[in-house]
């Protein structure tokens, strides 16, 4: 979803199913702002369980969407947040 400049939130993915990282199924990879910076929320059944930011989301998720990740186990679904500026996804994922 696009933002007016003035907004935080650039463009935006809410309760989205870990399995769009499946190998086979590449999803995530079509989803061109994911390869951007911003803020993203792990969680297990609704309850958000991890909050953190990264440059890329994709490589980040995609990581954390690995069964040999550590993360793997902890959470079935993810939101995804892109933000623009440094300072504020700093201030968002405290």
């Amino acid at each position: 979803m696009p933002a007016k400049k003035s907004e935080i939130v650039v463009k935006y993915a809410r309760g989205w199913p870990r399995e769009i990282f499946d190998h086979k199924a590449k999803i995530a990879r079509e989803i061109e702002f994911l390869n951007m910076p911003g803020v993203y929320v792990l969680y297990n059944d609704g309850e958000p369980h991890y909050i953190g930011q990264a440059v890329s989301m994709f490589k980040r998720l995609h990581d954390y969407a690995h069964p040999k990740s550590r993360y793997y186990h902890l959470w079935n679904t993810f939101s995804a947040f892109q933000i623009g500026s440094a300072m504020r996804r700093d201030k968002i994922a405290r």
